[in-house]
């Protein structure tokens, strides 16, 4: 019996506990994703969590497409009320539509890997090929959040939803598909 009451007790205080560390690592994890985001609208791929440390990494079509999915989900759970003008400002520097914001791509519109992050040409000293999974990664997010912002009936689904068929139609997805 003393065990039974041990654990009953124990149990609010362990899902209070629970509830504190997801909020925690949700908030954590918001705070990490908006400081990846450059003014640009361009996505850092990994940030230095050293604070004497300077971040050095340059942008990645990848980091965006994990961001969209991230504001897209803090947007749903509350936590973050101007989600959607930052996926618009994203979708708008990725597609090439913020002056002075012109992500470097092939002719079949693929993303480079590594992009800088104010204005999104190819940054010396990191890889410089073209990457088709770059360029899914930012597509999927992409539409993913036009489906959760039209579905959520923000006033900017509809100009998500053009900025996501602008970025979609761009690249040519059979050209990184060998004939063989």
């Amino acid at each position: 019996a003393v065990i039974a009451m041990a654990i009953g007790l124990a149990t609010p205080a362990t899902a209070q506990t629970i509830d504190a560390m997801r909020t925690d690592q949700l908030a954590r994890l918001q705070t990490y994703v908006l400081d990846a985001i450059m003014p640009s609208g361009l996505v850092r791929d990994s940030l230095v969590l050293n604070p004497a440390g300077s971040d050095f990494h340059p942008a990645t079509p990848d980091a965006a497409g994990f961001a969209l999915l991230s504001l897209s989900a803090f947007d749903h759970l509350g936590t973050l009320p101007s989600a959607d003008q930052r996926v618009l400002d994203m979708l708008n520097a990725y597609a090439g539509n913020t002056p002075g914001v012109n992500p470097d791509r092939s002719a079949d519109g693929h993303y480079k890997h590594f992009i800088d992050e104010v204005d999104g040409s190819a940054p010396p000293g990191w890889d410089d090929s073209y990457s088709p999974i770059s360029s899914a990664l930012v597509v999927a997010g992409a539409q993913f959040a036009t489906n959760h912002f039209q579905q959520a009936g923000s006033p900017l689904a509809p100009q998500i939803t053009a900025v996501t068929q602008q970025l979609t139609a761009s690249i040519d997805f059979d050209a990184a598909i060998h004939p063989s």
